[in-house]
């Protein structure tokens, strides 16, 4: 009796870590290993396009990013998970204003050919109550607590400093 109820305990808690592992939520996918200079503009350009327009010429958008994680979703297409900040500055009288900006988790679909790649798709989390649903819909467990956890881990700090940084260099050298 003993045996069966331990076996029975066993195959439960088997079938739960597999099934956490394979949510149907999201398929995990092997990491790759791709040189982040052929996918860093591409991704920036995107970016920057979907930003709001400028409506003057003492204003510019400006952007930043860290790749969390590449993984390789079949033969030539990669997801690429990154973190994202963007924001808008205005540059009047000699001082920098941040006009507007947002950070958010994205995920990039790549498409590769002979080593150039092109974005075939994005994915970003909606917000309120679709927000955590969008995460685990869009996002590999390993990286979740990373996102979720992005205030207090530094990597909007860190990001948004990048960003404060390239709208001044961009500004004092116009």
């Amino acid at each position: 009796v003993v045996a069966i109820i331990v076996t029975l305990i066993g195959i439960v808690l088997y079938l739960e870590m597999n099934s956490f592992q394979l949510s149907p939520a999201y398929p995990s996918y092997p990491n790759a290993d791709i040189n982040e200079k052929y996918i860093y503009q591409i991704i920036k350009d995107n970016i920057l396009m979907s930003m709001p327009s400028i409506e003057n010429e003492d204003e510019s958008n400006f952007a930043n990013y860290e790749i969390l994680s590449i993984e390789k979703k079949s033969k030539n297409h990669y997801y690429v998970y990154a973190w994202i900040v963007e924001s808008k500055y205005s540059y009047i009288n000699g001082e920098l204003n941040e006009e507007s900006g947002s950070s958010y988790p994205c995920r990039y679909e790549l498409e590769e050919d002979d080593r150039v790649f092109t974005i075939v798709g994005k994915d970003i989390p909606r917000d309120g109550d679709y927000y955590k649903d969008d995460i685990d819909s869009y996002f590999p467990v390993y990286l979740r607590e990373k996102i979720f956890n992005s205030q207090e881990n530094g990597l909007v700090k860190d990001l948004s400093e990048g960003v404060e940084e390239e709208a001044k260099s961009y500004f004092e050298n116009k």
